[in-house]
């Protein structure tokens, strides 16, 4: 681990620094990132800029709003194309062997692959914020109306097409729900004609034989003079 801070610390370099190198104000730090600087502005060191410069050529030319907006880039591809550019990775591993540092290729190539992860980051992060600014954003320099993606689609819309989709979409649900009732008034329909129904059948009884009439007079005799019984009692 510690190697790999002093790699990483030999190829940063502070702008005070870079102040007292003539070198480096003439030939690597330009004016115009002079006026961004305001403390503690971090550089990339002389023997490692020529890398930097086609580095950062590399993924600006990958990364672009255009690119963005027209291919979807993939963030993920543009990482694997520049990690397998033999010519960049020499130009990285050629400096960093002649340094005094020693770290073997299998560290080395680490640390190139997570040193471009990062540069990618960097810089679709800075290329997003200026394609939202221009393109999705209210009042942006596309988008002068102050109106959302969806309110911009349906104010392009004419109203005439929206209320045949309207009244289109209306005449489709009234279609489906009568099918749906036909399909179940057909259902219960089926059902009733299928059920087994119990046919009216009046109920006819032969008349009694003669000795059936006369047990019958004979139990209602009985019954009648066990009802006279009764009352005598009751009212003595």
């Amino acid at each position: 681990m510690d190697k790999q801070i002093d790699f990483l610390s030999d190829m940063r370099f502070y702008a005070a620094d870079a102040l007292k190198s003539d070198s480096y104000m003439k030939n690597c730090y330009d004016p115009g990132l002079q006026v961004y600087n305001r403390g503690w502005l971090t550089l990339v060191k002389e023997h490692y800029f020529d890398f930097g410069n086609v580095l950062m050529e590399k993924v600006a030319r990958s990364l672009t709003q255009r690119k963005m907006q027209d291919e979807k880039t993939n963030v993920g591809t543009t990482k694997l194309i520049i990690e397998e550019d033999e010519s960049l990775w020499q130009m990285f591993d050629n400096v960093a062997r002649q340094r005094n540092i020693i770290c073997d290729e299998k560290e080395r190539k680490s640390l190139y692959k997570k040193l471009i992860k990062k540069v990618l980051n960097a810089r679709i992060t800075e290329e997003f914020r200026k394609y939202k600014e221009k393109y999705i954003v209210r009042k942006s320099s596309v988008n002068r109306t102050n109106l959302t993606m969806r309110g911009g689609l349906k104010a392009m819309t004419k109203p005439s097409q929206v209320k045949k989709e309207k009244k289109e979409g209306e005449e489709k649900i009234e279609k489906k729900r009568k099918s749906d009732a036909i399909e179940e008034d057909g259902t219960t329909s089926t059902n009733k004609s299928t059920s087994p129904q119990t046919p009216n059948k009046k109920l006819h009884f032969a008349p009694l034989t003669k000795e059936e009439e006369e047990e019958k007079e004979r139990k209602r005799k009985q019954t009648g003079s066990l009802e006279d019984t009764g009352k005598n009692k009751k009212q003595k």
